[in-house]
């Protein structure tokens, strides 16, 4: 598996779309995680796979606090399948 990192201490400065673009020509699946600490954008930029917005209780937060409670079984239950097919 490949973690690759794209980050920036400015704000705005296209990482998120130039992450998008790179996960959407990847071989093989990809996972996106946007952690801007001031609130990413992703979410609210795309949609899932019937159109409607993202689930915003599903995600990293979700992922956390199931870890905490010891009930984490995989990380697939904290995903989202976007309608460009980025997960």
């Amino acid at each position: 598996m490949a973690i690759i990192t794209a980050l920036s201490a400015k704000g705005s400065p296209g990482v998120t779309t130039a992450v998008v673009a790179l996960a959407n020509l990847w071989p093989r699946p990809v996972v996106v995680a946007d952690l801007d600490p001031i609130g990413g954008d992703l979410g609210y930029r795309t949609r899932d796979v019937s159109g409607r917005a993202l689930d915003e209780g599903l995600g990293l937060v979700s992922l956390g606090a199931a870890i905490r409670s010891g009930s984490a079984s995989k990380l697939d239950d904290h995903l989202q399948q976007t309608a460009d097919g980025l997960t």
